[in-house]
């Protein structure tokens, strides 16, 4: 299997111009599937939250509008943002409308991440700040993202290539601070607030 995130690559997208109060925000990428480091950093996304996300994972985001009728979806990748409070959810913008205008009318989001392999899941919930199209210096990360997780699921069973058609680009970025997080990992501590346990 190739390497696909060689060390001091793949950075991500740009930190955001949102704030935080982080200090040495170095990024390194480690492995295959990536690992993100960030030094000096607190804020809701606790370390144990960025490796859990850095590891092949697949997306959804769940939204509702202003009547409270819901829609779910799924998207393309998540990138935690350095001072650990904000990330950027991308969607591909020809499924986009429908989160988009929800999450205009409401700035509230839940996004849902899970690994593939042994259905850990973790859910985070925040409030929207930004919405736009993705600028194409993401579209790399997001590339890159959405063919580590069809490495993934090829091996238990979905085909890589149905994965990569996934429509993921061009996408939206939407920027979210993170209020909330739980686990959701099918079992009895399903629903409960991660509360500094490991996902």
């Amino acid at each position: 299997m190739p390497h696909l995130l060689a060390s001091g690559s793949a950075a991500g997208p740009k930190k955001s111009s949102g704030g935080g109060s982080c200090t040495g925000t170095g990024m390194s990428w480690l492995g295959w599937v990536g690992r993100v480091t960030f030094a000096g950093c607190k804020g809701m996304i606790t370390e144990a939250v960025v490796d859990f996300l850095a590891v092949a994972r697949s997306v959804s985001a769940g939204s509702c509008n202003a009547l409270g009728q819901p829609f779910a979806t799924r998207c393309a990748a998540v990138h935690v943002l350095p001072d650990r409070q904000h990330l950027q959810l991308f969607i591909g913008s020809a499924i986009s409308e429908t989160l988009v205008r929800h999450v205009t009318e409401t700035r509230r989001l839940a996004v849902q991440v899970s690994h593939p392999h042994d259905h850990r899941t973790l859910q985070m919930k925040g409030r929207t700040l930004k919405i736009g199209p993705a600028p194409e210096a993401d579209r790399s990360f997001v590339e890159q993202w959405v063919q580590e997780l069809a490495l993934v699921v090829d091996r238990v069973g979905m085909p890589y290539e149905r994965v990569m058609r996934m429509a993921h680009w061009p996408a939206m970025r939407i920027e979210m601070r993170v209020e909330e997080i739980y686990l959701q990992t099918p079992g009895p501590g399903a629903g409960a607030p991660l509360a500094g346990r490991t996902p």
